[in-house]
């Protein structure tokens, strides 16, 4: 739980804009830093000589678990893995691209060649709270802000909105250069122009423009509806030449937003970066929504709980378990008084009964001290008499 408490504040700062128009930075130390990546692996003693650990880097927090896992290399490369409830977890390679991530977490070699048999116990979360710790001081930097506004046009005349501004992929706070690089494209992408056509047959076309005015994308919504759209506006280098990604395609920057109401025809809404960071506390409502919203053991196939059902889960099993012991406690204790008890009733010493004995022996002692007072002055009286 503290490690997807603190990966979800992280993550979720690094989408807003702080007091001071920056995009927001970590309230807690990463997850995967260099300490905590290296002491979630114990290699077994009888591995190959210099074969070294495993780095342990958490991928998706809301998929941990709280077992261990048994990871054994059936060649210098290939390994199995085998949860501490029996599951086994499948066969894998070190040098797969990308790395195979299990029940949210990948693992890579932290040191020399591996022999078939070596062995390693990996506890992703034995380590979870102590390596944590708070490393934001200053308040200002809490990204509360949303990153994107939506301005409405001046001369708008109809009851159109335009609302629930969202980055469509959330950014990595840990991604060092390329967060950097991201959050520069985000930036230089807007402004954008939302304007509508007039609607016609049910539905409403709506235009999206660039700063030069220039048609970048378009679509359709259906007046007095919540409409979620997702707009995206094309990437450009400095001299305004598209940008592309490593398979071809064009590198766009894409955000959600709601549109409702019943826009006019030549109504707009421009779409703005929030450099201000002021008078907006939209991120700030999401950072309050992560006590509900389903963030821990989170699967494939969806369930999890929230940050408060799961603390309450906590404090429930750590009681549970502390009155179990206290029961058992009670229990053992009774248990031994009355087999102390019981041994003493056959073995243990009569104060009484001694005191008696002594008292008796005493006795013996005075009159056999008596019996040889007498035989000695029987004996001194005979001597003297010859």
């Amino acid at each position: 739980t503290a490690i997807v408490l603190a990966d979800a504040f992280n993550q979720q700062l690094g989408q807003g804009l702080d007091a001071n128009g920056e995009f927001g930075s970590s309230l807690f130390s990463s997850i995967n830093s260099d300490k905590a990546i290296s002491q979630r692996s114990l290699a077994a003693t009888g591995n190959s000589a210099g074969s070294g650990n495993l780095d342990v880097k958490i991928t998706n927090s809301g998929a941990l678990t709280t077992y261990d896992y048994q990871v054994t290399f059936t060649s210098d490369n290939e390994y199995t893995v085998k949860r501490s409830d029996g599951t086994n977890m499948g066969a894998f390679k070190l040098d797969q691209d990308p790395p195979a991530v299990i029940d949210g977490f990948s693992m890579s070699l932290n040191g020399g060649a591996l022999s078939k048999g070596d062995s390693f116990k990996v506890s992703p979360t034995a380590n979870g709270a102590s390596s944590l710790s708070v490393q934001m001081t200053d308040a200002s930097k809490l990204a509360f802000a949303g990153p994107l506004v939506a301005v409405k046009g001046g001369s708008n005349s109809g009851t159109g909105a335009a609302s629930g501004l969202s980055l469509s992929q959330a950014l990595n706070i840990y991604g060092g250069a390329d967060l950097g690089k991201a959050q520069s494209e985000i930036e230089g992408a807007m402004p954008v122009r939302i304007a509508f056509d007039e609607a016609s047959g049910g539905t409403q076309g709506y235009r999206i423009l660039n700063e030069k005015g220039e048609k970048i994308g378009d679509g359709t919504i259906v007046p007095g509806q919540d409409n979620k759209v997702t707009i995206k506006v094309p990437v450009l280098d400095a001299s305004g030449a598209a940008v592309t990604n490593p398979d071809g395609t064009p590198k766009t920057v894409n955000f959600d937003t709601t549109l409702s109401g019943s826009p006019a025809k030549g109504d707009s809404f421009d779409i703005r970066f929030n450099k201000d960071g002021k008078a907006d506390n939209s991120n700030a409502n999401q950072l309050l929504g992560l006590q509900t919203k389903q963030t821990v053991g989170v699967t494939g196939g969806g369930g999890g709980a929230s940050l408060g059902t799961s603390y309450s889960q906590l404090v429930s099993k750590v009681g549970g378990k502390a009155s179990q012991a206290s029961v058992d406690g009670t229990a053992n204790t009774a248990a031994l008084a009355y087999a102390t008890q019981t041994r003493n009733s056959v073995s243990q010493v009569n104060l009484d009964e001694e005191a008696s004995n002594l008292v008796k022996f005493q006795q013996y002692y005075t009159a056999s001290s008596q019996i040889i007072k007498a035989a000695q002055e029987t004996f001194s009286t005979l001597i003297n008499s010859l």
